[in-house]
């Protein structure tokens, strides 16, 4: 097996290496409160579908 990276594409995939920005109302939590308040509403959001579904809706 032989393998060699493929230089434009590995800069391609470099450059779009992105960052969140979460923007809030809250003023009173820290960037880890935000954070994890995000990824709770992204799992409860996932679950929707599954439950229409579910129930055939």
């Amino acid at each position: 097996m032989e393998w060699s990276r493929c230089e434009p594409a590995w800069n391609q995939a470099r450059a779009c290496d992105g960052c969140y920005v979460l923007r809030s109302n809250v003023t009173d939590w820290t960037a880890q409160e935000l954070w994890q308040a995000y990824i709770q509403l992204t799992e409860a959001e996932a679950a929707f579908p599954i439950h229409k579904e579910s129930l055939q809706l």
